[in-house]
């Protein structure tokens, strides 16, 4: 399955805002308003990191002193 907007996750955290307008690009493509070799630039100002309550994840936190666990995937 060829990846959307012609290139590969790369682990982006884009804010709401862009987003809304990757979503637009598609939408666009899909009406036909944008054909598939117009070349689009969506400009991301903002950061994902603002929002963090968009992603319902669990993430371990390092301790104060930076040590790292023994048995966690990155001590090995």
């Amino acid at each position: 399955m060829p990846e959307p907007w012609g290139f590969r996750p790369i682990g982006a955290f884009v804010c709401p805002e862009g987003a809304a307008c990757f979503a637009a690009v598609d939408r666009l493509q899909e009406s036909g308003w944008l054909g598939e070799d117009d070349e689009t630039v969506v400009l991301n100002t903002g950061a994902g990191i603002k929002y963090p309550e968009t992603v319902p994840l669990d993430v371990p936190l390092l301790a104060k002193d930076g040590v790292i666990p023994a048995g966690s995937p990155r001590s090995r």
